[in-house]
């Protein structure tokens, strides 16, 4: 059996998000590694830690998987309201009860938010407008 899920969350997250999250029901890209010609807003992943929480009798992980939620607008104008949308939906979608991820060899025990993260960045030709995101997840092995 497998003793990492790094592979079977990310695509779970995937698979939730993906055409499941829309603004005026146009689905929101997601993307692992986002590509020159990225659509705005996109929800794009980060990174997982994973911290071993086994017992004698299951082997367990106590887990984080981060995303972004991005926009672009020319210059100094935007809105966050599109990313907070966005964010709005994820969070409901990866904190339905029961827990929605359906793994192949673990179950996800929890799903909480750890941390959520909003902040700005300019270039000269681009504001962007971010929302970082933290899940904190119990995975045990079945």
């Amino acid at each position: 059996m497998s003793k990492d899920s790094t592979t079977e969350l990310q695509v779970a997250y995937y698979t939730l998000l993906n055409n499941n999250v829309t603004l005026s029901g146009t689905p929101v890209p997601v993307y692992d590694e986002v590509p020159a010609t990225a659509t705005y807003p996109h929800i794009q992943f980060g990174n997982t830690n994973l911290n071993d929480d086994s017992t004698k009798q299951s082997f367990q992980d106590r887990g984080s998987f981060s995303m972004s939620v991005v926009d672009r607008f020319s210059s100094d104008t935007g809105t966050r309201s599109k990313i907070n949308n966005v964010v709005n939906q994820v969070k409901q979608i990866v904190r339905t009860r029961p827990v929605p991820f359906n793994l192949t060899n673990f179950n996800v025990i929890t799903s909480v938010v750890e941390s959520d993260l909003s902040r700005k960045e300019r270039t000269s030709t681009f504001t962007y407008y971010i929302r970082e995101l933290r899940f904190g997840h119990i995975i045990e092995e079945k």
